[in-house]
Formats: C-alpha cells, structure tokens, sequence
C-alpha cells in the first residue's frame, strides 16, 4: 500500500510539474500605429528590426492576421474583451466627453466587460500593463478606471490613461496631469519604450518563480515622431525625407529596446516558458499633413491598399508573430489561417489552461494554430469604422474605404451602412482590393451584405440624453480684420451656426468671413455679385447661392448651417437658398477664421485669398451650443 501511495504521489507530482511547465507566461507585445510592411521580415530594406525578426525566426508569422478597427481604441478593446468593440460602444478613439458623445460613444470601457487580465490573475498569474492603455481617461474624462480594475496587479501608461503615468511634452499631457490620479512623471518622448522596457523586464525578474501575464504595449511607432539623436544620424541618407528618417530612427530604437527585454527572457531561462506575441493596433498613418509638407506618409503597408483610418487591409491586417520556445515551431509561415485580435482572449486562455469566462467571444481558439497547425477559419469577421463624417480619414482618396467590412473564406465585402458603396474582392486573387468583382457574383455580394447589415444593425447605440432645454447661442463678434486661429476661433463641429454679415458691396465680390480650409469649414462670400455659402466636408465642397446681385448699399447676409446638415442663405432678411450636406462639421476647422479674405487653404471654388473690396460693417459668427443634458 505504501509503494501504491509512493507511486501516486510521484504520478501526480509529475503530472502537476508538467502542467506548470506547460502553462506558459505570456508577453504581448503591441506597437502602435506600425504598417504590415515596416518589418524587415516582412519586407523593410531600409531597416533592419533585427530583434522582432529574431522572434519570428523562432516562431511563427502569421500573414493573414487581422486588428478589429483600424483606430487605437477599439483595436485595443477588442484585444482585452475578446469581443467586437462597438459593442462595447467605442467605435473610434476616445477623446473628450463632448466628442464622444457625438459619435455615440461611452467614455470608457465599462469596467464590467470581459478583461483577459482579470481572468490570468483569477488564475494566479501576476498580471501587468506598460505601455499605451487608450481604453479611458485623458483629456476632460478624470473618473475612467485604472488599468487595475481590469486585472492587471500594476500599471504605467501615458496621457490616454489614468494611474501612475509617464508625460511626454504636448497638449495632451498637460491635460492629462490636471487630472490627477497617480504618479506623474515628465519624461521626452523617445524615453518612453526604454521606460516601459525597464519596468516590464522589473516585472519579470519579480516574478520569474510564477506564472505572469504582461501588456507591453508601446507608444511607439506613433506620430509625431521624435527619435534620440544618434538613432537618427544612423538614417541620415533619407534626410531628404525627414519625416521617414525620423520614423525609421524611432523603429530602429524600438527595436533594440524590445531586445533588451528578449535577452533578458533568455538569460533568466525563461525563453521555453513563455510566449511571446507581437503585432500592431492598426495601419501606418495617414494624416494629409505629410502630402503638404511634399512628402509621402511614412510607414508602409506592403503594397496593400488603405492605411491608418481605413477599413482596407492595410488598415487592419497586420503582421502577427508568435514564438514559444520548445513549444512552437522555429521559422514557420503561415499564410493560410486567418486570426483576428478578437481570437487573443480564448487563445492565450486555451494556450495556458486558464478559465475563460462564461461569456460569447466574437473570436475563435487558435491555440493549434499558434502551436504551428494550419486553421481553417469558420466564423466570419466583421468590422466597423466611420458611421459620421467626423471620423478621421487617410489623406489618399483611394485609401478611404466604406465604413463596413466583412471577411468570410476568402472573400471581402464593404459597403456603407445605408447600402452604397458596395465592394467585393476575392483575397486569394486580389490581395490588393483594386478588383471589385461584386457584379461578377451578385450572389455572393448579396449574402455577404446582408449579413453584414444585419450584424451592424444589432449593433448597440448610446441612449440619446435628456436635454435640459435648447441651448445657447455662443456669439462671436468679429473686426474687419479679425484673425482667430487655435482656442480663439469659434467651437462649431457638431453645432449649428449662423454667419453674418453687414456689407456694402459697391459691386465687389470676395470673401466676407471664413473659417477652414480645403477639408474642413465654412465661407460667406459674394461671387460675380451674387452671395455664396460654401460648406467644406471631408474635403467636398457644399455651395449654395442666390438667384439675384446683392442689391446697393447697406444689406445684411446671413448664413446657417444646421446639426442635420440644413445650409440656408439669406440677403436682407430674405431667403435666397437652401441646400443641404450630411449633418453639421465633423471636426473642428484646423485652419483660422478671417474675415475679409480666405488667407490660407480656401474654403470655397474660389482663386488665391479672394479678398473683398468692398466694406465690411459688421461681421458676427454664433454657434448654438447644445443645453448639458440632465
């Protein structure tokens, strides 16, 4: 009986060591705003990201590995959740209450959703974030939760989060420190990664004897970028394109800090039992900046067509990489399962033997294909971005894509959510999405758009508020040679606003008040003797003018642009014309206000600063700010 008792113990004892050794620690690695082709595994000549490149040689890569927006917050949402983002209701990324709000938003993730970290420490494994969080807090939101109530044991984040938190220079910090809640220290941006590098390698030093789960996701590759001094002097031959050189020096830092972390792993002896991931939250950017300082945006997404803000794959599919030591095996491609970050959760939770909660995940299992088993994907995927005009866009026509998305087999589908647009492309033979095929297979574009809209249609919505009345008219009282430009110039996305104007024209056209440029804003001009209400959304031009020459002397023009949309024109308290756009200015105008002339990007149809010859009496701008809800 005593030898049987031996022999269990020792079976068991085995069993139970086996287990431990199997129960991986994992290490997700997630950089910010890096295109499918800024790796030189994955194709980059111009740099050599040897350490990210040292992990896929050992692992796997996967290239048909998709994020579940093509924005930072939702992407990092569905990573933690499990589950599609907008129903979570964070559809695009957070920002100030006001502009959450108008795109339907809550202000954070409600501490309550799903949280892989939760269910790794319920597990007993120590749990960590470093690095971006962009899931609440920053800006005027001051009560999102810490990183804490979602699982992790400890945190250091940036200005998108709240706790202890490291402050690069700009705007968005200095509002963030006046928030308060948690240790704050300034630091310059091309700190960071070394900073959240140090702590993550602290975190597994401390915890090498157990199981850890830890985020490193990194601020970096995001613009604006400012790289150390001598990373940058090692690209100096692409200074003619500064940009590219400062976003290659940013690369390359990144990269050999994350060695640091891969060595240290190593030395340790942890290489065999942890598991290491590492991918991007979206495509490279795209902001139209770069197009107007003459250069091409930096980042690179191989070829695929969209970028940053776009629902074609370069916008969302990324490179995924995957090494385990021991365990996964070494130098592996995988180019035929399509994984999803919705799929993280059940994985790694598969992976470790750790209990999942008793939820409906959107994502799938793919721990076989993690273990380098090939994986025929059998739910489809969808995805949704840009439900308003607000939503940012890529500077390239060709890159900004409908704002649905369906992936099932290897077929694409797009299309708007009111059915235009409708786009169909076979992956297997049109990678690149130029090939719209929806005509050539009615019905496979049929079913897939049905789905499609019937999934979006479930989607949920934000209550609309209580108003505690109408609102107050906000009124801006403008000189003939008003400048406004920043905080000075009027708050109008989302808002209703009246433009007026007494003038004496004399028979003289030009510009009487403008506010934007050629993606964003308004003009009330005379043109050939006739007024002009110009309206510039997502860079298309609105006009609306009257039938009839401003009449002589002294006569007021009046504009109003509605929150629906509704433009109206009018001359001497006459109605004159009425047109109509998709809903109020999605965005603030980033160029000023003039009055007098349209001095920077133009507004309306019109040539150079269109300035007006005639007198300008008086000149006002009001926005009808919306009444606080109750």
């Amino acid at each position: 009986m005593k030898i049987i008792l031996q022999s269990l113990f020792l079976t068991l004892a085995f069993a139970f060591t086996a287990a431990a050794a199997d129960r991986p620690n994992i290490i997700f690695i997630f950089i910010d705003d890096m295109g499918y082709g800024d790796l030189s595994c994955t194709g980059n000549k111009d740099v050599q990201t040897t350490n990210i490149d040292r992990l896929a040689s050992e692992g796997v890569r996967f290239t048909q590995f998709y994020v579940n927006s093509p924005i930072c917050s939702p992407s990092r949402v569905a990573c933690t959740t499990g589950q599609y983002p907008a129903r979570h209701l964070i559809n695009s990324y957070l920002n100030s209450r006001a502009k959450n709000r108008a795109r339907g938003m809550v202000n954070f993730l409600d501490p309550k959703a799903p949280a892989i970290a939760r269910a790794f420490r319920l597990a007993g494994y120590a749990t960590a974030h470093f690095g971006k969080w962009h899931m609440g807090g920053g800006r005027d939101v001051n009560d999102a939760p810490l990183p804490q109530a979602y699982g992790f044991d400890e945190s250091l984040v940036s200005f998108e989060g709240l706790g202890d938190r490291i402050l690069p220079p700009g705007g968005l910090s200095e509002a963030s420190a006046k928030l308060g809640r948690g240790q704050i220290r300034r630091v310059e941006k091309h700190e960071q990664t070394g900073i959240y590098v140090d702590r993550a390698i602290d975190f597994v030093e401390r915890n090498k004897s157990k199981s850890f789960y830890l985020h490193l996701w990194l601020n970096d590759v995001h613009d604006a970028f400012k790289p150390r001094a001598d990373y940058l002097k090692k690209f100096e031959k692409f200074a003619d394109k500064p940009e590219l050189q400062k976003m290659y020096a940013v690369l390359k830092h990144m990269d050999d800090e994350l060695g640091r972390l891969i060595r240290k792993v190593a030395q340790l002896g942890l290489a065999g039992e942890t598991l290491f991931v590492v991918t991007s939250d979206n495509g490279p950017t795209a902001w139209p900046r770069y197009r107007k300082q003459g250069q091409e945006a930096p980042g690179s997404t191989a070829g695929l067509r969209g970028r940053k803000w776009s629902l074609y794959e370069g916008g969302i599919r990324m490179p995924l990489i995957v090494r385990w030591s021991g365990k996964v095996p070494a130098g592996q491609v995988d180019e035929k399962t399509v994984v999803s970050a919705v799929d993280f959760f059940p994985t790694f939770t598969s992976l470790a033997g750790v209990k999942p909660p008793e939820i409906a995940f959107d994502g799938t299992d793919m721990s076989k294909a993690f273990m380098g088993i090939p994986t025929l994907r059998k739910k489809a995927l969808f995805w949704e971005y840009g439900r308003q005009p607000s939503y940012l866009r890529p500077a390239e026509q060709a890159d900004q894509s409908p704002n649905l998305a369906i992936r099932d087999g290897d077929w694409k589908l797009l299309i708007n959510d009111d059915g235009a647009d409708l786009e169909l492309y076979n992956l297997a033979t049109s990678e690149r999405e130029y090939d719209n095929v929806a005509g050539k297979h009615p019905g496979v574009a049929k079913r897939l758009s049905d789905q499609l809209l019937a999934w979006r249609k479930a989607l949920p919505r934000l209550p609309a508020p209580k108003s505690s009345g109408k609102g107050e008219w906000k009124k801006f009282i403008l000189k003939p040679d008003s400048r406004l430009k920043g905080a000075k110039a009027p708050k109008v996305s989302g808002n209703r606003i009246r433009v007026s104007a007494e003038v004496a024209a004399g028979g003289k056209d030009g510009v009487l008040i403008a506010h934007g440029g050629a993606a964003v804003g308004y003009s009330l001009n005379i043109a050939n003797g006739k007024p002009v209400f110009d309206v510039r959304f997502r860079s298309e031009l609105f006009s609306i003018a009257g039938k009839s020459d401003i009449p002589s002397g002294r006569v007021q023009l009046v504009a109003e642009l509605g929150p629906d949309g509704a433009m109206s024109l009018s001359v001497g308290g006459k109605s004159v014309a009425h047109g109509k756009v998709s809903s109020a200015l999605p965005s603030e105008p980033v160029d000023g206000l003039e009055v007098g002339l349209d001095d920077n990007g133009n507004v309306g149809n019109y040539q150079g600063n269109f300035v007006f010859r005639g007198t300008i009496h008086s000149a006002m701008v009001e926005v009808l700010e919306p009444a606080q809800p109750d």
